[in-house]
């Protein structure tokens, strides 16, 4: 059998970029530069990791004019164009999200920091040098924040690290064997800080409009060589379905379709589609 360029013979799928227009779109070769050096993340408008197929479709509706006995073909044009792209997500991010529904950046609240809040426990019961878990929720006890004292009608302040020590990691506190103020079995109260997580928040409803962006498609030949397709303006279809399965990763459908810009050159309204060649091709 016959084959003109063994090289072009490729698998696999590729990487998603998508951003809030053409202009902010990475280049072909900073994407390619970027997957030789395992920076792909770090790539401006990388939308996450795909998996599964991918489907890039272009359709081009050709209508016939046909006349005569019988009758022939004597001219065609075309009616519709469209391109659409399909592919699976498996991150969850509200960035893709967003991309995903056609929500604006507006709708997009991200923290700058989780900020510090104050927690108090009582009548916890240290018995060995077992760990207690405390009960607040954060990404940790904010260091040196810790003010323990044996529970009782008369308090006694407790030395940290003399009688017990607090890990800030996991958030929970131990008696230190041989404390003489805290006998084992004995019951302290604790004072903390923690810091709360950062996070972000997507808003949705009561919204007509529909936000499109611009979005490129890169697939990796073994080689090396790239093939790449470019959507000027595209806009999703605005269906969201996350499943989350007990025994399964959890990966989400994405679709976009283009919209035309009509700025643009006439036959270069909805995409470009890029291949770099090999050595050997003219």
């Amino acid at each position: 059998m016959a084959v003109k360029e063994v090289e072009n013979i490729s698998l696999g799928s590729g990487d998603l970029f998508v951003t809030s227009s053409l202009s902010t779109l990475p280049g072909i070769q900073t994407i390619k530069r970027a997957r030789q050096l395992g920076t792909t993340a770090s790539v401006t408008g990388f939308l996450g990791q795909l998996k599964g197929d991918v489907t890039v479709s272009i359709t081009r509706t050709i209508l016939p004019f046909k006349a005569g006995v019988p009758q022939e073909n004597l001219k065609q044009v075309c009616t519709e164009e469209s391109v659409d792209f399909k592919g699976s997500l498996a991150e969850i991010d509200l960035t893709s999200v967003r991309y995903q529904l056609g929500l604006g950046s507006g709708n997009l609240v991200a923290t700058a920091a989780g900020g510090v809040e104050a927690h108090s426990e009582t009548g916890l019961v240290l018995t060995g040098t077992t760990s207690v878990f405390l009960e607040a929720l954060g990404t940790g006890i904010v260091s040196l924040s810790d003010v323990v004292t044996l529970s009782g009608a008369t308090p006694t302040p407790c030395v940290r690290d003399t009688d017990y020590t607090i890990n800030l990691t996991e958030g929970s506190i131990a008696r230190v064997s041989g404390s003489v103020v805290i006998v084992s079995g004995g019951s302290v109260d604790i004072d903390y800080n923690v810091t709360l997580p950062k996070y972000e928040t997507l808003t949705g409803g009561g919204q007509n409009s529909v936000t499109t962006f611009a979005l490129r498609f890169v697939h990796y030949f073994s080689d090396g060589r790239v093939a790449a397709i470019t959507m000027y303006s595209a806009a999703p279809t605005g269906v969201l379905s996350m499943p989350f399965h007990e025994v399964d990763w959890n990966v989400r459908d994405i679709e976009f379709s283009g919209i035309a810009d009509t700025t643009r050159a006439e036959g270069d309204h909805l995409y470009a589609i890029y291949r770099e060649k090999t050595s050997t091709e003219a």
